[in-house]
């Protein structure tokens, strides 16, 4: 057992874990690779070559996986979802039994799959063998893009990546701000850990852990935050700190700047120097404002504009306008080029709403008026993409002035968890419910 291995084993001795222990992690995972790459002897080619092939399969699951979990709710009622989890299993496996080999094996792909050396050093089978993977896997962070890792480190079953990266955070390791997130997402961090935070020389910025707190409720950082300029990053966290939330909003618009958060707060909070622009199809974020606002007056165009865009720009906007009329439009997103092709949808969609044309309607969802139960009911439809769930669930978390620690990304049972705490508090529902008699909105 080597001194890093002892120190790792050895509880009272975490805190002594820093960015140098990680160095000499990437160093010792170096030479692993160095041996096995230099040794030309047939089962050192065999492994390599059973690495790199099983490597490009699971790099190109992992890859399915995300564009599921991107696309809609990730139900296990889902065949394809089934398959891939299934598939990724048995790659995993391998994986293992190459490691057992020699972790250099796994961590040559660094380069080539870091997507795979990273999903397969944060698995549960891995951790059993060597409780150090999960530092493993935090000294290979550089070989991803932030989103990337976060992504496949939030849907990890790794059971030690919570204790290790509290270590390395508390060692003020430059990784800090990554694990700190990436345990936000996981549901992993505490109120407490993040005061503790605060009282220390951490090099994680002081607004990320204010921010986070803000969430938690925790008086000290809403007063904090209320001080704060706002910027696009925490635009929402400034809407959860105030009680006077709708008119504090009025006062930051700015007809010559709109900042595209902005504006879509300033829709969730019905403030009107927002609702009433006008509805732009072009815009960036046209598809959530429209989503959102399930007003009539905008269906026309949309659906009318639907026959003269490419295909992925319009895909978008058939899930908006599921969003907001549910079961009721005539194809669902998920049908759009596996059982109809888009131009075939588009007409059905055009010949559906061409008798309905003359219905007028604002804050439509699902095909009725929005409530708290089916905003709630899209967070878990498999039918919205992750973007408009996220907004759906700011928006539920700003009018019931109450934050609900949901995550689209995140493996279906976590979902299913918060979404049944949420459906279970009456008093979020019933300030949501009263939104449109404006005695919520604002208070």
């Amino acid at each position: 057992m080597n001194k890093l291995q002892k120190i790792i084993n050895s509880e009272n001795n975490l805190q002594r874990l820093d960015d140098k222990h990680l160095d000499s992690l990437r160093l010792e995972l170096s030479n692993a690779v160095a041996l096995v790459t230099s040794i030309d002897t047939s089962q050192s080619r065999f492994c390599i070559d059973k690495s790199t092939l099983a490597a490009e399969t699971a790099s190109f699951y992992l890859k399915q996986r995300q564009n599921i979990f991107n696309s809609g709710f990730p139900s296990a009622q889902l065949p394809y979802l089934t398959l891939v989890t299934q598939k990724l299993t048995q790659l995993n496996n391998v994986f293992i039994e190459l490691y057992k080999i020699d972790v250099g094996y796994i961590y040559f792909l660094k380069d080539s799959y870091p997507d795979v050396a990273l999903w397969a050093l944060l698995s549960i089978g891995l951790e059993k063998i060597d409780n150090r993977s999960s530092f493993f896997a935090i000294s290979i962070a550089d070989a991803l893009s932030e989103t990337s890792w976060k992504s496949i480190a939030s849907l990890s079953d790794s059971e030690g990546f919570c204790a290790a990266s509290r270590i390395l955070i508390q060692s003020s390791s430059i990784r800090s701000s990554l694990l700190f997130d990436t345990l936000q997402l996981r549901g992993e961090l505490s109120s407490k850990f993040a005061m503790t935070l605060l009282s220390l020389d951490c090099t994680i910025d002081e607004e990320i852990m204010h921010r986070y707190l803000v969430t938690q409720n925790l008086p000290s950082s809403c007063d904090w935050m209320v001080q704060q300029p706002v910027t696009p990053s925490n635009v929402f966290e400034h809407l959860l700190s105030r009680p006077d939330r709708r008119e504090w909003f009025r006062t930051q618009y700015d007809p010559n700047f709109t900042v595209d958060e902005l504006a879509i707060f300033g829709d969730i909070l019905g403030v009107s120097e927002y609702t009433h622009s006008a509805f732009e199809p072009s815009c960036s974020i046209a598809t959530v404002r429209f989503a959102l606002k399930g007003d009539s007056r905008d269906v026309n165009q949309v659906i009318a504009m639907l026959s003269e865009i490419n295909e992925d720009t319009g895909e978008s906007w058939i899930v908006a306008l599921y969003v907001i009329f549910g079961t009721q439009l005539p194809v669902l997103p998920s049908q759009i080029g596996t059982d109809i092709d888009y131009s075939v949808a588009v007409k059905e969609i055009q010949t559906w709403w061409g008798e309905r044309s003359e219905i007028v309607f604002s804050f439509w969802r699902s095909g009725d008026l929005q409530n708290f139960d089916n905003s709630l009911n899209l967070l878990a439809s498999v039918e919205v993409t992750a973007n408009l769930r996220m907004w759906i669930w700011k928006e539920l978390c700003v009018i019931c002035r109450g934050y609900f620690p949901w995550n689209s990304l995140v493996k279906a049972e976590r979902q299913y968890s918060v979404l049944s705490k949420m459906r279970s508090n009456c008093v979020a529902k019933e300030r949501y419910n009263v939104r449109e008699k404006n005695a919520v909105v604002g208070y």
